[in-house]
């Protein structure tokens, strides 16, 4: 490496380090002074930690930040005769942080507390091996510890965007992409379980699950914004991810490690969280049809959401229609020498309603509820044992939930959540 090229990496690496630690330093005498006059601030628009560096060299204090928070964030230009407090406010409006000086002579940017009138910064998805997430207030899935995600933690968190671009129709749809999870076990397109998931029963309620690690769908534990919903099967061992509509979900969260400790025995395989839809406004229709190369497996559905938001809320309503029809054995080869008359795949139909809203009692309070309703149809054509007597299988059922939740930011340190659940 030439001179010149060694130079330039030891000030770039001088100037990282100046970042992260300590914006600047300044004699004991210059601390000082602090901020109690004014001086002629002239900043251009520039990366805001440049910005906290030019400043608290221009003032003669010590400004501390994590280089994580300034990262990505521009400061405005600023101009005249300021304060460091005045300077400092400029720079940090609208960044969600602030400037603790309970330290003599240093200031510390940090995070400030939450305000449920304001919009909340949505978490940026991690992806697959992404950098962890920094966020307002985060409450991670599978953990009681708030803050950032550790990195340890095996959570997959999974946006709009990516579930837009996997091309799938339906919440189960996308699921049954995702590598962490088993395709065996509850499925609706089968009149009873899929070999490898006994502990699903005969799935007479035809839904699908989530089965984290192929540990048994009933031991991966579904929620719905955070709430779970009631089981279904015959036995209500697992729960019905195909009612949630996938137009309603903002993100999907998967943590695909054992989290018994915080949720109960029924999250050894892991949680899958779905997260709606917030701050959306407008109207969004959608309509999808898909069949076979060969026989009438045809697909239909429908989806129709419609969202507002106000000062101090939000609210969002979806409704989706499916109906597929039935796929009989003659229609295929390797069938083709049973009993006509038979389903490989059922018919079904089914219909599901989700409404969510949220509220802002106080700056510091919000309430949040949400519903959703399910109804499924489904009838299979099939032969008694004697292979001679048909037989017609056809049921119903439906699934209700509603569930509210109220957040309590009571201080910096502490919050408050109350949730409440009634599912069938």
């Amino acid at each position: 490496m030439s001179e010149t090229k060694y130079r330039t990496a030891i000030k770039s690496t001088l100037l990282s380090m100046a970042s992260i630690a300590a914006l600047a330093l300044a004699a004991p005498q210059a601390l000082a002074q602090s901020a109690a006059g004014t001086q002629n601030v002239q900043l251009a628009e520039q990366p805001l930690g440049d910005a906290l560096i030019k400043l608290s060299r221009q003032f003669g204090v010590t400004v501390l930040v994590d280089e994580r928070l300034v990262q990505g964030r521009t400061a405005p230009a600023i101009s005249g005769q300021k304060s460091l407090d005045s300077a400092l406010d400029a720079l940090l409006a609208g960044t969600g942080l602030k400037v603790d000086g309970s330290e003599p002579g240093t200031l510390v940017v940090k995070q400030a507390a939450v305000d449920f009138n304001t919009p909340r910064i949505q978490p940026q998805p991690t992806g697959f091996g992404s950098d962890p997430l920094i966020d307002e207030t985060i409450v991670v899935t599978g953990t009681n510890i708030r803050g950032l995600v550790p990195e340890s933690t095996p959570l997959q968190i999974i946006d709009r965007q990516e579930i837009a671009a996997s091309g799938a129709g339906s919440t189960r749809d996308f699921v049954r992409t995702l590598p962490q999870n088993f395709g065996g076990g509850a499925d609706d397109s089968f009149p009873f379980n899929l070999p490898g998931d006994a502990s699903v029963g005969d799935d007479f309620s035809q839904g699908s699950s989530v089965n984290l690690r192929g540990l048994g769908a009933g031991s991966t534990l579904t929620l719905l914004n955070g709430r779970r919903l009631a089981p279904s099967s015959n036995i209500g061992a697992f729960t019905d991810i195909t009612m949630i509509p996938l137009a309603a979900i903002e993100r999907i969260e998967i943590l695909s490690d054992g989290a018994s400790a915080i949720y109960g025995s029924d999250a050894v395989a892991g949680v899958a969280n779905f997260i709606l839809r917030e701050d959306y406004e407008g109207i969004e229709v959608t309509g999808r049809y898909g069949t076979v190369t060969s026989g009438g497996l045809d697909e239909y559905r429908t989806n129709v959401t419609g969202g507002t938001t106000w000062g101090s809320g939000n609210g969002l309503v979806t409704y989706e229609f499916y109906r597929r029809e039935n796929l009989d054995v003659s229609e295929r080869a390797f069938s083709s020498n049973v009993r006509s008359l038979t389903d490989l795949i059922p018919r079904q139909e089914r219909h599901s309603i989700l409404a969510s809203v949220s509220q802002s009692l106080a700056s510091n309070i919000q309430v949040g509820v949400d519903l959703l309703y399910s109804e499924r149809d489904f009838r299979a054509l099939g032969f008694q044992n004697d292979q001679v007597t048909p037989r017609v299988d056809q049921s119903s059922s439906e699934s209700f939930t509603v569930g509210g939740d109220l957040e309590w930011e009571v201080s910096e340190d502490y919050s408050l959540r109350i949730l409440g659940n009634y599912s069938t």
